[in-house]
């Protein structure tokens, strides 16, 4: 007959080797997240360094990597590649990212809010719209 401390002995080294596996385990998942994390930095600092060198063709590439893997990324990389698709001439691309970001009607990303306002009131300048107005003091606010 076995004692009761002698078979929580063996049950505790009969479960010593699942919990290896989940520690392996959890291990490699972490490592994995660490690693993936590190490539999205890698790609983000690339894109910021070719835009600005003024290499919008190459930062396009690296912005679309980041964004691509990463369908919530931050707003701030999706400004980002507005700017850089703005700077290729893809203007209709660029302000539907903006749109976005910054929509007329709620809330958005306060930067976004911010260029928006700035080219509402660069086209201020070339005509008295009252509605141009409201959506300036919108995105101001």
């Amino acid at each position: 007959m076995t004692s009761p401390e002698s078979s929580k002995y063996r049950d505790l080294l009969l479960s010593l080797p699942s919990v290896a596996v989940f520690c392996t385990v959890m291990g490699m998942v972490l490592v994995g997240f660490f690693s993936t994390s590190s490539v999205e930095a890698k790609y983000r600092a690339g894109a910021q360094k070719a835009f600005k060198d003024n290499e919008y063709g190459r930062a396009k590439v690296f912005y679309a990597r980041v964004l691509d893997d990463d369908p919530m990324a931050n707003p701030r990389d999706w400004l980002s590649y507005a700017d850089v698709l703005a700077a290729t001439g893809e203007e209709p691309r660029a302000k539907s990212i903006l749109d976005q970001l910054a929509p007329d009607d709620k809330p958005g990303y306060g930067p976004a809010h911010e260029r928006k306002a700035t080219n509402i009131a660069a086209k201020l300048g070339e005509s008295k719209d009252p509605d141009k107005l409201s959506k300036l003091l919108h995105h101001l606010t």
